[in-house]
């Protein structure tokens, strides 16, 4: 199936294709774009300026031959809209390109490609383009979850993934456009719960955490604002570790450091959907919802188990945006009690694997909501978690943890291979988060030294790619030079002869960059402008973040001085 990028402009209709790059971008008179559009085999991304289905319904118009579309398209509105009559469309399918990407400025920094002007609709439709080709996997995916459930219908083109999920679990039935009216109320949490022997542990530090959440008290207001209000606070001490328990999750407060294995990460597989298939946690108005996850989840083991990849990742989406559901006060399932039973559930039943692991002889490195990091001897207090709880656990070994704090981590394989890294780590030696990250070069030439060894200024110093330097944020309230930055997002990098970035939020002023130069498009960067002083001296703020600073006379200067 072919696929377009499709954007009106007062010219006419600006399309790319996704497959064949930049010499099929072009804009198309009205009448020739009726003619293209008229294809039951193609597939047309659009970007959401306005909603998806607005852009069909000009779409459609235009394919039809209506004179007053070409108007309305030039200058989308409400209203204009409204006035096209409602004519099928004659294409296959209509794209959200926000469904794939997010907002297309962002998805253009993360993808390192050239940011649109916002009045070029032809450079509009090449981004977009090239944007739907870097994800047709998604659509793709999208496409699978559309033969499997039918009554999806463009839904399952034009839904994020939380909406997407909900439509799924409800199997047709009517969604309710209104939010479910929900009382403030303040509830003991062993009310709650109920059956709360089931989260006995047998140490005196487990225990009296798991204590401080079940004589404690949760309460929700009729917006859905969650809180937890645990018996003598969130804080408490776990072997040697100290976690904080919250609404958010269970996390441990790690300190900075390179902590040697072989160390031993403890991940339970979709642990909140596990949570509401095996407690039966149904919001009000949907009484087969816990049913319908398990359901869900068993077709993606038995997809996954058979290579089936395309079902087996549709089916991901669904099971694992479900839980926000419960929390989303616009979602047809808002249950604030509901989404409190599981995220309370998940904090004491990882208590009950930390307890019996700790009296098992481990040490616990690490907790973080869904999973731990444990030292010593874990298969028999792991295996017997597993048969308690029903729920899967999966193992990966690390030989060593560098890290900043929970959240900020490189982990290194026995091979002595980075394995993952994440937060300020991310895009350090792992491709999967490098192209995801801003300024990749830091984390790289941080992981450089704390892993491998090398001099972080000479590896700063080798890198000719200027994705490596670029770094991005959303552009509210900010300035260049006292100018407005106009777009949605602002790039750049650290330059010497780079004019400060200013944000000005609610009365407080701050400096985003001290120096930065803008950056559109990043192949056409004159790297030599490029401060690399400064991203050398991010690297070393990192690494002395894990391992204290380093003497003055230890640093390397000769490359940049």
């Amino acid at each position: 199936m072919a696929t377009i990028a499709a954007i009106p402009c007062p010219l006419g209709l600006a399309v790319a294709g996704a497959d064949v790059g930049d010499r099929a971008a072009r804009i198309l008179p009205w009448d020739i774009a009726a003619d293209l559009l008229d294809d039951p085999t193609l597939s047309v991304v659009v970007v959401d300026d306005i909603p998806a289905w607005h852009h069909e319904r000009i779409l459609a118009a235009i394919a039809s031959g209506d004179p007053s579309a070409p108007a309305v398209a030039s200058a989308p509105t409400r209203e204009g809209v409204a006035g096209l009559a409602r004519r099928p469309r004659r294409w296959a399918r209509t794209v959200a390109l926000s469904v794939l990407a997010g907002d297309l400025s962002a998805a253009c920094c993360r993808a390192g490609f050239a940011l649109p002007a916002p009045d070029d609709a032809l450079a509009i439709a090449r981004a977009a383009a090239a944007l739907a080709e870097r994800h047709h996997g998604l659509i793709a995916v999208r496409a699978r979850l559309a033969a499997e459930h039918p009554f999806l219908g463009d839904h399952a083109y034009q839904a994020m993934p939380g909406a997407l999920a909900e439509r799924v679990v409800l199997a047709g039935r009517a969604r309710s456009s209104e939010p479910r009216p929900v009382v403030a109320e303040r509830r003991p949490v062993a009310d709650l719960l109920g059956k709360v022997a089931r989260f006995a542990c047998r140490r005196a530090d487990t225990a009296a955490a798991a204590h401080a959440i079940l004589a404690g008290e949760v309460e929700w207001d009729a917006r859905g604002r969650l809180e937890l209000h645990p018996v003598g606070g969130g804080s408490h001490q776990v072997g040697a570790t100290t976690v904080r328990l919250g609404v958010g999750g269970l996390h441990s407060e790690d300190s900075p450091g390179i902590i040697d294995g072989p160390l031993t990460d403890l991940d339970v597989a979709s642990y909140y959907p596990s949570i509401i298939h095996a407690d039966r946690i149904s919001p009000p108005g949907v009484p087969d919802f816990a049913t319908s996850v398990g359901t869900l989840m068993a077709r993606r083991l038995v997809a996954k188990r058979a290579g089936d990849r395309l079902a087996s990742e549709a089916l991901k989406i669904v099971v694992n945006s479900l839980y926000g559901q419960l929390g989303n006060s616009r979602s047809g399932v808002w249950s604030p009690p509901d989404a409190l039973r599981v995220v309370l559930t998940g904090q004491l039943l990882l208590l009950r694997l930390i307890d019996g692991l700790l009296d098992a002889g481990c040490d616990l490195i690490s907790a973080n909501t869904d999973g731990v990091v444990v030292r010593g001897p874990h298969r028999h207090a792991a295996d017997r978690w597993r048969q308690e709880t029903g729920f899967a656990l999966e193992e990966h070994v690390y030989a060593r943890l560098v890290r900043t704090s929970v959240n900020d981590y490189v982990a290194i394989g026995a091979d002595g291979a980075v394995v993952k890294t994440k937060g300020a780590f991310a895009g350090g030696d792992d491709r999967r988060t490098a192209s995801r990250s801003a300024a990749p070069i830091i984390a790289r030439a941080a992981v450089a030294r704390l892993v491998h060894g090398h001099d972080p200024a000479e590896v700063v110093a080798a890198s000719s790619d200027a994705l490596d330097f670029t770094l991005w944020r959303r552009a509210r309230d900010m300035t260049w030079s006292d100018q407005p930055i106009a777009g949605s997002v602002v790039r750049w990098v650290a330059s010497r002869q780079g004019r400060p970035i200013v944000q000005a939020t609610n009365g407080s002023v701050r400096t985003v960059a001290a120096a930065a130069l803008l950056v559109d498009d990043p192949t056409t960067l004159d790297l030599t402008r490029i401060d690399r002083a400064w991203y050398r001296d991010e690297a070393e703020r990192l690494i002395a973040a894990v391992v204290g600073p380093a003497p003055d006379a230890a640093r390397q200067l000769s490359l940049f001085s």
